[in-house]
């Protein structure tokens, strides 16, 4: 195993493994993956290689067993062989939001609260973005690094969004 990419956004099949198999001397050379990693039928699946390196993609959180299998072209090449190894590719946890008033909606504040956000999960240093329509139904909108968010008005749909650094939210 060469690399592993493990997976940008938790549910996502984005994992990438880049494997190399060594002195390939002609013949017939299969790789099988178990479990199978895309809905497949049968436990894995089989697909010949003409590379020593090459990319399997599309992997989710999980551990995979990878079996080459070379069978030589003719008899002098010997018998073949087989080659077992593993990979594990993770996820990063799901991204949680909470958003917590921490200055009410008043009249001595031009009737606007003080919200905070408080991310969880996720990659990284991630951006906050807070949504809503004013009174011509015009959208709203601005992504910043700040997770406190003042000017949030009452009796307005709001929507607060976290987004991490792998552009997850």
């Amino acid at each position: 195993v060469l690399s592993v990419t493990n997976v940008a956004c938790n549910g996502y099949a984005t994992g990438k493994a880049t494997l190399k198999v060594e002195n390939l001397r002609g013949g017939s050379y299969m790789v099988q993956i178990s479990p199978s990693y895309i809905a497949r039928t049968g436990a894995g699946y089989t697909t010949p290689i003409n590379s020593n390196t090459f990319e399997i993609t599309e992997l989710q959180k999980g551990n995979y067993t990878i079996t080459f299998r070379y069978t030589p072209a003719h008899s002098g090449l010997g018998s073949g062989c087989v080659v077992t190894t593993t990979l594990q590719v993770t996820e990063p946890t799901e991204i949680g939001l909470t958003a917590t008033q921490t200055v009410p909606a008043m009249c001595s504040n031009n009737n606007v609260a003080t919200v905070k956000l408080t991310a969880t999960g996720g990659t990284g240093t991630g951006t906050y973005k807070y949504e809503y329509y004013d009174a011509n139904m015009v959208l709203k909108a601005g992504p910043q690094t700040s997770n406190i968010f003042t000017g949030v008005k009452p009796g307005v749909q709001n929507k607060f969004k976290v987004i991490d650094a792998n552009n997850c939210s």
